[in-house]
């Protein structure tokens, strides 16, 4: 039996997004198959999110929200190498929590409008440059280019659990990813 649309509610309707979105890409899932996720028809979602393109734009919203939320915790005094293993410690910890929004971030950024796309990309020059600014702290004559160069292998080496299914277990998992990310940043 179907909900009432007035009884679903916004996360639900992103959660069914996310995972559709996920498994099948923005452009193959339509309103309808997101409606039947939550029990509801394809038009009743309508009046939650004006299209589509809206609940992308509420997912990248939310991936940067939970992600990004940690950098204030990364100022301060404490030494770079510090700040760096906590921000590896928590972007492994949160790709490994939410293989489907980091997966969505990586391959669906184009099909935001072109506006969204560029307030992502400030959101993301924002978070890479409290991890170059910690990376250049800890070797002082490191350029920005390799900063950045280096930081890309990280990002890539951690995002890549959301494309693939692992076959280490959680823990396992991320104590390889932390201790192999937190070596290429340390090391010089």
């Amino acid at each position: 039996m179907s909900k009432p649309a007035l009884g679903i509610r916004k996360p639900e309707i992103l959660e069914a997004a996310l995972d559709l979105f996920h498994r099948k890409g923005f452009h193959q899932v339509g309103m309808d198959e997101i409606g039947a996720a939550v029990g509801v028809t394809g038009p009743a979602i309508y009046s939650h999110f004006p299209g589509k393109t809206s609940l992308l734009v509420a997912i990248f919203d939310r991936c940067a929200e939970e992600l990004f939320d940690f950098g204030v915790e990364v100022h301060g005094d404490e030494a770079p190498a510090d700040g760096l293993r906590r921000l590896v410690a928590h972007h492994v910890d949160f790709v490994l929590n939410n293989r489907s929004l980091i997966s969505i971030w990586i391959r669906d950024t184009t099909c935001l409008p072109d506006a969204e796309q560029e307030r992502i990309r400030e959101i993301q020059r924002y978070y890479l440059s409290l991890w170059v600014a910690k990376l250049r702290k800890l070797h002082t004559d490191m350029s920005r280019a390799e900063a950045l160069s280096i930081l890309q292998g990280v990002f890539n080496l951690m995002g890549s659990v959301a494309f693939y299914e692992p076959k280490l277990g959680r823990e396992a998992l991320r104590r390889l990813l932390e201790r192999k990310a937190t070596a290429l940043l340390l090391e010089r």
